[in-house]
């Protein structure tokens, strides 16, 4: 009884650890509210990733590039399901749509700005980030 009892904190204890470690953080900023009042449409852009050399299997631009389309799909999902609990009032632009739009004006090869981006796309707002 001992045992099972020890080992069952000692489970309850990493799943605890694991828990608070695995959801990501997100950050407001102290005007979200009256800076996106006026927005209607977002787009998510391929987020850049840096990684290191040696730590990933096969070829090192495939695992950023595979990485970076993961991260978007990731924060998509995410304002999607904020869109369905209406906590999020904007329409979010299909990634697809907007990699397609963005390739086609040759970015990220071609640096634009994030006004021009916005017009490349035909949306209000861009959510851009990076990943180390």
């Amino acid at each position: 009884m001992r045992t099972f009892i020890k080992g069952a904190s000692i489970l309850g204890v990493l799943l605890l650890l694991f828990m608070s470690c695995s959801g990501a953080k997100v950050y407001n900023s102290n005007d979200l509210l009256a800076v996106t009042s006026n927005q209607k449409k977002i787009a998510i852009l391929p987020p850049k990733v840096s990684m290191l050399e040696g730590k990933y299997t096969g070829r090192f631009d495939q695992s950023k590039e595979q990485e970076s389309a993961n991260f978007q799909k990731e924060m998509y999902a995410w304002f999607l399901k904020r869109f369905s609990q209406n906590n999020v009032s904007q329409e979010i632009q299909d990634i697809e749509t907007t990699n397609t739009k963005l390739k086609r004006a040759g970015y990220p090869e071609k640096e634009l700005t994030k006004s021009e981006i916005c017009a490349i796309l035909g949306v209000d707002a861009v959510v851009s980030s990076n990943y180390v």
